[in-house]
């Protein structure tokens, strides 16, 4: 949530990529995943366009959301990954061994 910027990440380095390692989620192989939600909370501090892309990485695989517009104030940007490259589904042991964050367009 935004916290009033007593935490975050800053970058104007173009295809700068920040991924994060998540507490385990608690279902068991036989439970279906549907897909994961990558949110983030943006804003820009700069003139000019700025976007920034959600990012997962699953072992080697790495996904891209469309780009997405930055704006001054803050505003939530988030993307649904149904699966963990666009053919393999997620299973609760590819998500706890998943990495998610964001990148500088």
């Amino acid at each position: 949530l935004n916290d009033g910027d007593t935490t975050y990440v800053h970058s104007l380095t173009s295809t700068q990529k920040d991924l994060y390692d998540f507490t385990n989620i608690t279902l068991t192989d036989n439970d279906t995943v549907y897909g994961v939600t990558v949110m983030a909370y943006a804003r820009k501090e700069a003139a000019g366009l700025r976007e920034l892309t959600l990012e997962t990485k699953s072992s080697t695989d790495e996904q891209s959301s469309s780009n997405k517009a930055v704006g001054s104030d803050y505003n939530l940007k988030w993307e649904i990954f149904e699966t963990t490259d666009g053919t393999v589904d997620w299973t609760p042991t590819l998500v706890d061994a998943a990495q998610f964050g964001i990148k500088v367009v």
